[in-house]
């Protein structure tokens, strides 16, 4: 049985990672609402094949709500990203 390792240390100001979808190159695209610590905005990271780290953006919040929670990431057919933002 093969053991198991972590596959990246995410940055400080990831503090509650989600939904992930892979890019047409490759990469691994991760939103991070932060639930655990809301003073952080929610982002999203681009994971590269080499397991370099980048914050690809913030989530722009809500003008009412105050709130951007990205959770399930996906592309379309048309090569958008599509957030589903849990404004709760």
């Amino acid at each position: 049985m093969k053991k198991s390792t972590l596959f990246a240390k995410l940055p400080d100001y990831v503090a509650t990672p989600d939904g992930m979808t892979i890019d047409k190159d490759g990469n691994l695209i991760l939103a991070c609402p932060n639930y655990g610590d809301q003073s952080m905005p929610g982002c999203i990271l681009k994971i590269d094949k080499n397991k370099n780290i980048e914050k690809w953006f913030d989530v722009q919040v809500h003008e009412e709500t105050g709130l951007a929670s990205p959770m399930g990431i996906a592309f379309g057919l048309d090569g958008d990203l599509y957030i589903c933002d849990n404004q709760g």
